[in-house]
């Protein structure tokens, strides 16, 4: 998929406020952009003139299409099917600069933000590298100089397992723990300094003495026995699906995202249902004070959103588990989210320990090898 591209991202004109972007997802492996015309007019229902460009990234596709036919376009071909893989499907317009009263748009602003901190990473490695000779960027602990890939293998999610060696083991001291985002350049001379173009990025799932195992989309298109520089990088997949978190919220119409969005930036305020007793009182009354379940009550009540607030130490992890165990208790589903990997698995690790049954999502790198 492509953000910040196509109609929104051409430098040095505005983007056209009749257009809009329709982003098209989980599309089947070798979709070709025909495929992708022949979609909108079967069931979008669109006349082929009013398409414009269609850009593939992957799995996933960006189209240009009038802005007056983007929700429908998007209703249409969200939750469809093609070649038996269901779709997901979302349009992105063209940022407003201000809101009515000349403030800033609130997702605009995050955005803004957001590509501010992504730049600010960017240009600090970059200036890393642009300084250091690979010895030095290698004594820093963060980059490892003239690897050779000896071994691929398949990994889980259609990733590329590449396991790189040394010349000679084994690997020199480095800071590229399991989970680091890498990016993987050709080796320059010794006494040239950063001016590489990254080949592939991954993330490093496995160190041992003599090696790292780095897991990548897409491995690098070199000669065998090329050597490579690992170098530790900004976690571009965050940032871009961060973006598209936000495109997507800015843009919803209707539906449930919508009305999420009314609730969070204040246009309407959360909703709560009647209190109701807990099923497993008597379970937790042990582990819980009242405040803890007080909290779990006004959780199990709200309609939209709940917080659950207080100083390190007081029992929110605690509390939290006892919220999803009675979830799980009135057979309910529950999608426990955090900001980090670390985060995730302290609560599941609970949660297993209470006796949830659960299912971990994510970076197969990035969680802990015990889990």
């Amino acid at each position: 998929m492509v953000v910040g591209r196509g109609i929104f991202g051409h430098a040095g004109r505005a983007a056209p406020l009749n257009e809009a972007l329709l982003h098209i997802e989980s599309l089947p492996p070798q979709t070709t952009r025909g495929t992708i015309v022949r979609l909108l007019i079967q069931v979008g229902k669109v006349d082929k003139r009013l398409i414009g460009r269609v850009e593939l990234r992957g799995r996933a596709a960006a189209v240009e299409v009038p802005a007056r036919l983007a929700d429908r376009l998007a209703a249409a071909i969200d939750g469809a099917t093609l070649l038996n893989q269901k779709l997901r499907a979302w349009c992105e317009r063209a940022p407003a600069a201000s809101t009515a009263d000349g403030q800033e748009d609130h997702f605009e602003r995050l955005r803004r933000l957001l590509d501010l901190e992504s730049r600010a990473e960017d240009q600090r490695a970059l200036q890393l590298l642009k300084q250091l000779s690979p010895e030095e960027a290698q004594r820093t602990g963060r980059s490892l100089f003239n690897l050779k890939v000896v071994d691929e293998q398949s990994g889980l999610g259609g990733r590329t397992i590449l396991r790189l060696e040394p010349p000679a083991p084994p690997l020199p001291w480095h800071r590229l723990a399991v989970g680091t985002p890498v990016v993987l350049s050709v080796a320059a001379d010794s006494s040239q300094r950063g001016d590489q173009q990254p080949l592939s990025r991954g993330v490093v799932c496995g160190k041992q003495e003599s090696a790292l195992l780095v897991a990548v989309d897409q491995p690098p298109d070199i000669e065998r026995g090329t050597p490579l520089r690992v170098d530790h990088s900004s976690d571009q997949v965050a940032c871009f699906r961060m973006r598209k978190a936000l495109d997507r919220a800015r843009s919803a119409v209707d539906g449930r995202l919508a009305q999420f969005r009314k609730v969070l930036t204040g246009s309407r305020a959360p909703k709560f249902g009647e209190l109701t007793a807990l099923a497993g009182d008597a379970e937790s009354a042990a582990t819980l004070n009242e405040p803890q379940r007080e909290a779990i009550r006004h959780c199990l009540t709200a309609e939209d959103y709940a917080i659950i607030h207080g100083p390190p130490g007081t029992g929110k992890t605690t509390t939290l588990v006892e919220f999803i165990a009675e979830c799980e208790r009135r057979e309910q589903r529950v999608l426990a989210c955090a900001p980090s990997n670390l985060a995730v698995d302290n609560l599941l690790e609970k949660l297993l320990q209470r006796g949830v049954d659960a299912v971990r999502l994510g970076h197969p790198a990035r969680v802990l090898p015990e889990l």
